[in-house]
């Protein structure tokens, strides 16, 4: 192909992201619901990562073709 395309994967971090999350919850909540939200936030995230690392990998598999 003639010109190539950038690929740029850019990674959240999972822990600090859920750390903020959590921060700025309602600050009613007790800290099991606080524990529980940063759990799944950190899945959610680290699921988003591979997800979008898998469609860079994909784009680069399109563009060798």
């Amino acid at each position: 192909k003639e010109s190539r395309e950038e690929v740029n994967v850019m990674s959240i971090d999972a822990e600090k992201f859920a750390l903020a999350v959590v921060s700025s919850s309602n600050p009613d909540l007790s800290i099991s619901d606080k524990v529980k939200l940063y759990e799944e936030t950190v899945e959610f995230i680290e699921n988003h990562n591979q997800e979008k690392l898998e469609e860079a990998k994909q784009r680069v598999k399109d563009w060798l073709i």
